[in-house]
């Protein structure tokens, strides 16, 4: 740590010199940045393309939401008149799975859903990230 403090401030320094004003030097300096910068690179992209996603996800929601609200409310209509009986829809939900490549048997269960709170529990900051976009997406669309 003194070696780097050393280079970077151009003084020679032991290691009962190096305090915490050496510390934010070398942290804000040109070089600092730009060497944690290139550590985290591939984490930086993955945050940005969630970014875009989300931002992309809210432009497309704001401009299109009274189609997407139109579309659920027949769909919710659909679903209310088939279980008064005055409508039947069948669905071949085999031939929907193989259609979709859904492996057979799999349900939706408590398993499910603890997997997904601990993907977001892992991924915090790239949930994070889609979630600002979305919602500046939301904002500016």
């Amino acid at each position: 740590m003194a070696d780097q403090i050393s280079e970077s401030i151009g003084q020679p320094m032991t290691e009962q010199a190096v305090g915490i004003v050496d510390r934010v030097k070398v942290w804000f300096t040109g070089l600092g940045i730009m060497q944690r910068l290139q550590e985290h690179k591939q984490f930086l992209i993955e945050l940005g393309i969630f970014l875009g996603a989300g931002f992309v996800l809210g432009l497309i929601i704001k401009r299109y939401l009274k189609y997407i609200l139109l579309l659920v409310l027949f769909i919710v209509t659909l679903v209310i008149l088939e279980q008064f009986n005055i409508i039947n829809i069948g669905v071949n939900w085999a031939k929907v799975q193989d259609l979709l490549n859904i492996k057979q048997g799999l349900s939706f269960d408590e398993g499910m859903v603890n997997s997904y709170v601990s993907w977001i529990k892992a991924n915090v900051w790239i949930v994070l990230s889609a979630s600002l976009g979305f919602l500046f997406g939301l904002k500016l669309g």
